[in-house]
């Protein structure tokens, strides 16, 4: 068995309610994070940035940046 020693980081792009329920996944993941929100809406990708204390932001280059 291959077990994964590194953290897959996923950005999320929208931050609706799809993107809530897919934050909480990712969030009880063992080998998956967020690494960052995004959406157009700054009070949304604020709001689940903040819940799950990762950076947010309404510039979709920021999330295409590598980390």
């Amino acid at each position: 068995m291959n077990i994964i020693s590194e953290q897959l980081k996923i950005g999320i792009i929208g931050c609706g309610e799809i993107a809530v329920q897919a934050a909480k996944a990712i969030h009880l993941a063992k080998n998956a994070e967020i690494g960052i929100v995004m959406d157009i809406r700054e009070h949304l990708a604020k709001d689940l940035g903040t819940k799950y204390n990762v950076p947010y932001t309404t510039d979709l280059n920021e999330v295409l940046k590598p980390m």
